[in-house]
């Protein structure tokens, strides 16, 4: 990732909504295969060691993933965070659209109604996922 992109994942990791899901992939390749009631991976495959790893015991996960960010890059992780902006705003509508006041050169987040209580458009679709999960109520 680009040093812009880790801040906005690193954004992303600050929200008040913000939890790890699976599939979820983060900074260092490892993939998210199940998560406590916390949010907090309890079972990831590291591609480091080419095997599943899981924490037996409370606490130890959080450690493990402390400083974590994700993979904005990745387009399940994106998915991921579609989702959880979806859940924050409690609408299952809600999707990224091109912003055809700047033809078409970015992304601004809208729903079926086009009524967002809110205009966010950002350049990237991460950036602009991440500000609206940063703004939910």
């Amino acid at each position: 990732m680009t040093p812009a992109e880790e801040t906005v994942a690193r954004a992303a990791v600050a929200c008040k909504s913000w939890r790890w899901m699976p599939r979820m992939i983060d900074d260092r390749g490892r993939t998210v295969l199940d998560v406590d009631g916390r949010g907090v991976p309890c079972l990831w495959h590291d591609p480091a060691s080419g095997s599943a790893s899981a924490y037996m015991k409370p606490g130890w996960a959080l450690d493990e993933w402390v400083g974590a960010v994700p993979d904005l890059t990745d387009p399940a992780t994106r998915g991921c965070l579609l989702a959880l902006v979806r859940k924050a705003w409690g609408d299952e509508s809600v999707h990224l659209a091109p912003d055809r006041k700047r033809g078409g050169r970015a992304w601004r987040l809208s729903n079926w109604d086009d009524d967002m209580p809110v205009h966010i458009t950002r350049r990237d679709p991460a950036g602009c996922l991440v500000a609206a999960l940063e703004a939910a109520p």
